[in-house]
């Protein structure tokens, strides 16, 4: 190997893999008409819909930093993650 670790490999691969454009689309879409959830809320929503291959947040958590960077989102308020029992952001769209 090249100095890198296993799972570094694994990682760049499989970012390459990612269509980002279509699950920056499907977020936004689940964000639309007002629409304010937690990353994994959305992720469920888009598991459920066939988009993503796990309903875990870390499916959508990556893209939605990005979309709140480009400006595209935005966190609105914190909600309490029964199933963490951590607080969380609440996303949406940005005006």
């Amino acid at each position: 190997m090249n100095g890198n670790s296993i799972s570094s490999e694994c990682r760049k691969e499989a970012l390459t893999k990612i269509d980002k454009q279509k699950l920056y689309n499907a977020i936004k879409a689940v964000l639309k008409d007002g629409g304010e959830y937690t990353a994994r809320e959305i992720a469920g929503i888009l598991f459920k819909k066939g988009i993503t291959l796990s309903s875990g947040r870390q499916s959508v958590a990556p893209r939605l930093t990005e979309l709140k960077k480009k400006g595209i989102v935005e966190e609105v308020y914190k909600k309490y993650d029964t199933l963490t029992k951590v607080s969380v952001s609440v996303y949406r769209l940005k005006d």
